[in-house]
Parts: structure tokens; sequence; C-alpha cells
């Protein structure tokens, strides 16, 4: 096959591959911190080890306090030791204390409504969980939707309690599948197992695919295909030595670039998708590199790209 002086000239700069850019795809302990802990909220009631002096098994290793709670149940050293991260002097919280060698969990109330300022519905989100509370069984569900899933916060005892509410009677109100503006996540459904997505033609990249799932639209993780960025593809492609391909890494790299932001870039990843992480490039009779086995990928390629 004879090409024109700039056809070639571009096949130098490597009208061919590399891919883009991979994928579009407070802790305390003793008898102070217990002080501190009582006095933040009234204990409501004890976790189910509570009371309890069983012994840890010395063969499992003992947990520290640290940002997060330990495990209940799990091992701990400092008898007496109390460990509440998320203590607040208004709103409830969960408290861990080391008895008998085990982390035992205990309720913390949301304090005196007297002294704790009551948290009001807000316009435009619900109170934070657990905090304060005044009017006993309002109800606060500002994003209510007859259609969509929303939070409803309850004052209940004195403490806003969420309640989640899942979307509508999909015979009223589903959302049925548009390719090109997607249902929202959560919303309602009616043919268990659909699929709905953009088409997802880029191997290469992220794909947003919704699922019919119990009566509503829910997200599917679709990961992208393992395609190698320019840097990475390129030394294959030179090592192959091909008379149409590129001459050195700089000049691959170059047109690898270029080809990702080219109209041809659908089928430049369609061919990254299909050579993968570790390919073996050859030299087909037009000297153009291939790899065996993604002959149509690149043939696709080669046509957008040298018509």
């Amino acid at each position: 096959m004879t090409l024109p002086m700039n056809l070639r000239h571009h096949l130098v700069g490597f009208a061919l591959l590399g891919a883009g850019s991979l994928i579009s795809a407070g802790c305390t302990g003793g008898s102070s911190t217990s002080e501190t802990a009582t006095t933040a909220g009234t204990e409501s009631s004890t976790g189910t080890t509570a009371g309890t002096t069983e012994t840890a098994s010395t063969s499992d290793a003992p947990v520290a306090c640290t940002d997060a709670l330990p495990p209940e149940g799990s091992a701990c050293t400092d008898d007496g030791a109390l460990c509440a991260p998320d203590a607040h002097p208004c709103n409830g919280y969960t408290t861990a204390t080391c008895e008998g060698g085990v982390w035992v969990y205990a309720e913390v109330g949301p304090g005196d409504p007297e002294i704790c300022t009551p948290v009001p519905c807000g316009d435009d989100d619900v109170p934070p969980e657990d905090s304060t509370c005044a009017v006993e069984g309002e109800s606060c569900a500002p994003n209510k939707d007859p259609c969509l899933p929303y939070t409803d916060a309850i004052c209940t005892e004195g403490v806003w309690t969420y309640t989640y509410i899942g979307p509508g009677d999909p015979s009223e109100c589903s959302f049925p599948c548009d390719p090109d503006n997607l249902p929202p996540e959560g919303s309602a459904c009616t043919m268990e197992g659909e699929l709905c997505s953009p088409g997802c033609e880029d191997p290469c990249q992220f794909c947003n695919v919704l699922s019919c799932v119990e009566g509503a639209w829910q997200p599917i993780e679709v990961f992208p295909a393992e395609c190698l960025s320019c840097d990475e593809l390129c030394p294959a492609v030179v090592d192959a030595s091909c008379k149409m391909g590129p001459p050195d890494q700089e000049a691959c790299v170059a047109g690898c670039m270029d080809n990702l932001n080219s109209e041809c870039m659908l089928d430049f990843n369609k061919m990254l998708a299909c050579v993968g992480d570790e390919p073996a490039f050859s030299c087909a009779d037009d000297g153009l590199p291939i790899v065996e086995g993604c002959e149509g990928q690149f043939e696709a390629f080669y046509a957008c790209s040298m018509p």
C-alpha cells in the first residue's frame, strides 16, 4: 500500500495507539472521662454484654480506642476506660467501656432539653439524627417526594429519629428508562431486572448503569477495561519497528495523545481495550503496527484516522 507523504508523516507521529489515562474507569480512659460522658447526656441503655464479666480470650489482640469505636465485645486492657469519640453534649451517641477485658457498648441520650437548644426542622434538610427536638411527634421531611426516596425525621421522646421512605407506588409514579436522561437513583421502576444506560460505547470509561431492583432504580458499578496510557503502550509499539509505525517513544506518545483528542477517540479506545495490559505488536503487510486477535479494532481505527 502506497501512502501520501503527509499521511506517512502523520503515522510517524503515531496515528496508532496509546491509551488515554487508563480508565475512565477522642479516646479517654479512667474516671475523669467517665464523668465527661455521663454529664454529656443521660445513659439510656446498655449493650447486650453490659453487666457481664466476660473475659476476652487471651488469643484476641486488644483493640485500642481511636477516632472510631472499637468493635463491641472486642478485647481491651484498661478496665474502666471509656471510649466516646462521637460524644456530644446535646446529641445522642454510643460509648464503649472496658469491662472485664472486653469493650461494652452503651447508648447516651441527647442531653437535657432545658440545656440543649432543640434543633428545628430545616427548610432544605433534616436535622441531625439523635439531635434534640421540642415538639413530640413532629415530622420533618423537607425533601419529601411522592415518587422518590426521602428521609423523614420524627421527634420521638425529645430526639429526632430517622425514618427512610422508599420510592412511591410504581403503578402511579414509575420512571421509565431514558438513555438520554437516566431516571433518578432510587426512583420507582416496574420491570424487575431491567438495565438502563446511555450506551456505554467507550470501554475505557466508567459507565453509569441503573438496574431495576425491588421496584427502584439502583446504580451498578461498571468498571472500564484496563486501557494502557500512552507512556505505557508506546514502548511495545516502538519495539515492533514497523515501517509505518512511530520511530521513537516521543513521536509515539505525541501521536497517541493526538488520537485521544480526535474524532477517532472511540475507535482508538476500543483498540486499547482489546490489546490489554501486555500487548505484543507485530507489523501488518502494509507496515502498520497491529496486535493479533484485535485485527477488527485496528482496521476500524486506521479507517477512521487514515481515510
